[in-house]
């Protein structure tokens, strides 16, 4: 990707016209990598209106079973730390495996 097609992305995002398509596409993405129960939404660009508009963009590429709960985070400091110390824990919970068993 060039610096000029950042530089327009980084235009589009702060456009009020294109954010919702943006950030719908983006979001989606993540929907048919990850499959979440929910998405937290966070950032200055995001207001709290912008959430139904991204879901109806996300409606375009998402079927509305596989479609989650999009949640706008206005202070994510404490959500995110408790993801942080579960993903640690889960990675510690499943790091000790039996390789080979003695005879």
């Amino acid at each position: 990707m060039f610096i000029s097609d950042v530089q327009s992305i980084v235009r589009q995002l702060h456009d009020r016209t294109t954010f919702h398509s943006l950030a719908g596409r983006a979001v989606s993405s993540l929907i048919a990598v990850m499959n979440p129960e929910t998405i937290a939404l966070t950032g200055s660009l995001v207001q709290p209106a912008d959430v139904e508009m991204i879901r109806h963009e996300c409606l375009k590429y998402i079927p509305e079973m596989h479609m989650p709960q999009l949640k706008l985070l206005e202070y994510p400091e404490e959500d995110y730390m408790y993801g942080l110390i579960t993903m640690t824990l889960e990675s510690l919970a499943y790091s000790v495996k039996l390789v080979e068993k003695r005879k």
